[in-house]
């Protein structure tokens, strides 16, 4: 499958996340069918034995069933990823909420349009999972028509980071600010992978404010193999720490 295939399906899969939302729940809590494709994404990628039929059948679960599914889903990764646990606490609060039938029935109907679009097949195919940010697309395809200025990430060509980083050696550090769900990621990852480094044996720090874009993110550092080195800031004091590196490195400039 060629890249720009890759990205047509995932905005198919995109618009079905959005147009399946949206006829059940509507405009809103977003981060719902956000955390059902993530869910599902995460246990594709994980790629371990007898993993998919359960996943299959996930449309065909009563609520409650469906309800019970994605809590002891979410309990799991926090016991397998317990580093990038934090950053999904808007993926499965919403499932204690006490009248979420309606949310629930949004999810699974979420769940079911993914499937029939072909997630697993996208997600499972590691060559397009990690060149192409899914949840990104579903992320915006969700958001465009209620926030202002936001910016495709299938159509983001960004090299300027990969002719920063092209030098970056297993053990480095790389941070980036402002990642959002980690689409500038893709052509990095990919450099290092083309001169046979790890993506894993990198350590990685990222800065991202914006709650729901952090959480898709820390579920595509699993999806790209950039776990477990990862760490992702989200309070705002990343800026004072920013500006300080950059105070300390302009004294050092004037002390030659």
């Amino acid at each position: 499958m060629t890249a720009e295939q890759a990205r047509t399906q995932a905005r198919r899969i995109a618009a079905t996340a959005h147009d399946r939302w949206r006829s059940v729940y509507g405009p809103s809590r977003l981060e719902v069918p956000v955390s059902a494709v993530a869910c599902l994404a995460l246990y594709t990628g994980v790629r371990q034995p007898d993993v998919l039929d359960p996943l299959r059948r996930l449309p065909d679960l009563r609520l409650h069933e469906f309800r019970r599914d994605q809590w002891a889903r979410w309990n799991h990764a926090a016991a397998v990823w317990p580093g990038l646990h934090p950053y999904w606490v808007c993926f499965f609060e919403w499932l204690v909420e006490p009248d979420s039938r309606l949310l629930l029935a949004g999810a699974r109907a979420v769940v079911a349009g993914c499937l029939d679009a072909g997630l697993l097949g996208f997600v499972g195919d590691p060559h397009r999972r990690t060149r192409v940010d899914l949840l990104g697309a579903v992320l915006y395809e969700l958001r465009r028509n209620s926030f202002g200025g936001l910016t495709d990430p299938l159509t983001v060509r960004p090299r300027r980071d990969v002719q920063r980083l092209s030098t970056a050696q297993p053990g480095d550090t790389l941070t980036l600010s402002d990642v959002g769900t980690g689409t500038r990621l893709l052509p990095v990852v990919h450099d290092l992978r083309g001169r046979g480094i790890a993506p894993a044996s990198v350590r990685w720090r990222f800065h991202e404010v914006d709650e729901l874009a952090a959480a898709c993110l820390a579920v595509n550092t699993v999806l790209w193999g950039l776990h477990p080195s990862v760490l992702i800031d989200t309070g705002d004091d990343w800026l004072d720490e920013a500006h300080e590196m950059r105070e300390a490195a302009l004294r050092r400039d004037c002390g030659h």
